[in-house]
């Protein structure tokens, strides 16, 4: 309610607020509740024995949902294995959700949220928890026992194998489904 001297403006804790209208000459006024799209941006942290196919398969699996639903909008999203975490494998979701307000929102991200747990539940990948290991000694004259590492050919052919003419590594134009990409 704008007036001569004042607007009066209801806040999102449903109070009303007067301020003096001079301080909108000086002020940008963003009203959140009438955009189109809002931003949800998570880390989903995966447990450290993901393994890589199971990584690239649920990382497809996040964006098909994503193009699947249809309050989601599809010309513009982040899914991609961001980085090691010191207990997780860390799997960023950037993307936008076109809710008219709060409460469609949460709906949205409610149905979101628990296609993401289904899909993990499907692929067998399991949320990480902070984890330790600790390694203990078996007993009195028994000492834990490191696994042997390779030898230093079998390291560099492995090395070689991940290489530009090896077949190790998995590229990116090589998903293993259509890749579910924005692009």
């Amino acid at each position: 309610e704008v007036g001569l001297r004042s607007t009066r403006v209801r806040t999102f804790y449903n109070s009303i607020v007067t301020v003096p209208n001079y301080t909108f000459t000086d002020t940008n006024v963003d009203n959140m509740g009438a955009r189109r799209w809002r931003r949800y941006s998570t880390t989903l942290g995966l447990s450290y024995a993901t393994t890589p196919e199971q990584m690239q398969a649920f990382v497809e699996g996040l964006r098909a949902i994503i193009r699947a639903n249809p309050s989601m909008r599809t010309d513009f999203y982040i899914v991609e294995f961001k980085e090691f975490g010191p207990s997780t494998l860390d799997v960023m979701l950037y993307c936008f959700i076109d809710a008219p307000n709060w409460n469609d929102e949460m709906r949205v991200r409610h149905v979101l949220n628990l296609d993401i747990v289904r899909l993990a539940e499907r692929l067998r990948v399991e949320f990480a928890f902070p984890t330790q290991t600790l390694h203990l000694d078996s007993g009195p004259g028994q000492r834990f026992q490191a696994p042997v590492p390779p030898e230093p050919d079998q390291l560099a052919s492995t090395v070689n194998d991940f290489g530009p003419n090896g077949a190790a590594g998995q590229r990116t134009d090589r998903p293993l489904t259509s890749g579910f990409d924005n692009g």
